[in-house]
């Protein structure tokens, strides 16, 4: 019945969104009543919702208010702890403001089931929520929010303007403010729609809808295939090939055909929910990666992307190069040309690579012999290798450099994200990566099997290494959504990229080196998953 109904679909989201806010706000300002399991259990209805009333928005001819309820649920994710928390926008009167809110916030306090039946009972069949008037309402309340943060931020002079930017007018200034146009890739439960939000006035903003990415019916069933296909020990080439057409096909290809001028533009991709699983960066057009034709970058959220553009750049660059192996420890897969690609990498930067003091010990060799040659190989290069001394020194370290490399093993946690982890000699878990900083401007490569990936478990939280790294100073993340193998030729991939970003932007460096990898016969398995997220960082001055 909703399908029908997109008026009321989208006031009940505005219901919702404004419900759990409030519920945020009670248990921040009184700790004792905190559920910190709240918004989990909630999560997915939270989503649910925030999909279902961008699809109304795109309904309505209005697709400027679409972007509120994306930016308005990852301002209550784990994904926008890191930023300084804002009140929702709303399309209604103060009244009727007080009222959804209100409810919202009754119904969020019962079963998850419950929640659409009792905002459509509430607030569906009101007859004064027409189309015309809630379009009218919407936009004026939007430029009036526009507005007075224009006023208020001056231009993002500092970090903390940032963080009083509203959900409704984040897309908005995050587009005026990077100058790249905003594609927000989203799904329903009838259908998968796209909408764009370029700089300057939000009634600019457009949708397109993608009919064969309904969450159901398409999106899940893409989402389990990538899965399947480059998460398994059995991968294909020609499969994974496919499979990348596909969702070029789907997804990317609509949005061109609708917005042709995307390819003479700067592109941040925002994905919300499940759509952040797929690999957007390396989805094939024309059997071209997407982002070797695209000026293009992923975002978690706008004011993740709009936080990453704040950060200053650093001319002076200083590397931090890190890898473990794993050859030292028992019950761990070996992972043996980490060595060499840090050994690359290091050369590029002109500093030194640091592995687990274990394996700089006199006297230690591992039980097989190719493993061993390549450890010798690495030990009698020049500068030699120096000692990790623990995740503190390493957190440390991370804080004062501008380039950050690790290769190594990674792990996203589906149960808790924050316990996603970097396996540096023991894991380092992205909770630890949360409490502390890194140097502002940094660009950071994670040559980790999947930590460019977010939960599967909780996809709308888009909370993993990329979004925690940017709101902790980095201003481009480079890494996998799924696993990458470990070999000689991810080596070389590592080195020449880190190669080109000392003479061209990061993004278009990453785009540079997958379609070189493609035309030179590298496995898709390699270049495919990996994403740039943020800020493209630019060359050095000198």
């Amino acid at each position: 019945m909703l399908a029908r109904h997109w008026v009321r679909a989208a006031v009940c989201g505005s219901a919702a969104g404004s419900g759990a806010r409030l519920a945020e706000l009670r248990s921040a300002n009184e700790p004792a009543r905190a559920d910190t399991d709240f918004f989990r259990r909630v999560g997915y209805e939270l989503n649910l919702v925030a999909e279902l009333s961008g699809y109304a928005a795109h309904k309505l001819g209005m697709p400027f208010n679409a972007p509120m309820f994306f930016e308005g649920v990852s301002a209550l994710t784990l994904e926008d702890r890191a930023m300084q928390r804002v009140l929702w926008g709303r399309v209604t009167d103060d009244g009727a403001a007080a009222e959804i809110t209100q409810t919202g916030f009754s119904v969020f306090s019962a079963a998850p089931r419950e929640v659409l039946r009792t905002l459509w009972a509430r607030f569906g069949p009101k007859r004064e929520y027409t189309g015309a008037a809630m379009r009218a309402k919407a936009l004026a309340t939007l430029r009036h929010s526009l507005a007075r943060q224009r006023r208020d931020t001056s231009g993002f002079g500092n970090v903390s303007h940032v963080g009083a930017v509203r959900p409704e007018a984040a897309a908005t200034l995050c587009a005026e403010q990077t100058g790249a146009t905003l594609v927000y890739i989203s799904t329903s439960l009838h259908a998968g729609y796209a909408v764009k939000v370029p700089p300057g006035d939000p009634e600019k903003a457009e949708s397109v809808e993608l009919p064969d990415l309904a969450v159901r019916q398409g999106l899940q069933e893409l989402v389990e295939a990538v899965r399947k296909q480059f998460d398994a020990a059995g991968r294909s080439e020609s499969a994974a090939t496919e499979l990348l057409r596909r969702v070029g096909s789907l997804v990317v290809e609509p949005v061109l055909r609708r917005w042709p001028e995307l390819r003479d533009t700067r592109v941040v991709l925002v994905p919300v929910g499940e759509t952040g699983l797929l690999p957007l960066f390396g989805a094939l057009v024309d059997d071209r990666p997407v982002g070797s034709f695209l000026d293009l970058t992923v975002a978690p959220s706008a004011r993740t992307m709009l936080l990453s553009s704040v950060w200053p750049e650093n001319d002076r660059r200083e590397a931090l190069v890190v890898a473990d192996p794993t050859l030292h420890r028992q019950g761990t897969s070996r992972i043996p040309h980490v060595l060499p690609e840090v050994r690359r990498v290091a050369e590029v930067h002109g500093a030194r690579p640091r592995v687990p003091a274990a394996l700089l010990e006199p006297g230690f060799r591992p039980v097989r012999l190719p493993h061993r040659r390549i450890l010798e190989e690495f030990l009698d290069g020049e500068p030699g290798p120096a000692a990790l001394s623990g995740h503190e020194d390493l957190l440390e370290r991370m804080a004062g450099a501008t380039d950050i490399h690790f290769a190594c093993h990674g792990r996203i946690d589906d149960g808790n994200s924050l316990d996603s982890s970097l396996l540096v000699d023991a894991p380092l878990r992205l909770e630890q990566i949360l409490r502390r900083r890194v140097r502002s401007g940094a660009l950071v490569v994670l040559s980790a099997c999947e930590v460019g990936g977010i939960s599967r478990e909780a996809p709308g939280e888009q909370l993993g290494f990329p979004s925690l790294l940017l709101a902790a100073g980095a201003r481009a993340v480079v890494g996998p959504l799924w696993p990458i193998p470990d070999s000689r030729e991810t080596a070389g991939f590592m080195a020449d990229l880190h190669r080109l970003t000392r003479r061209m932007p990061s993004n278009r460096a990453l785009g540079h080196i997958m379609e070189s990898a493609r035309t030179s016969g590298v496995s898709s398995l390699l270049w495919a998953p990996m994403g740039h997220f943020g800020t493209p960082r630019t060359p050095p001055l000198r």
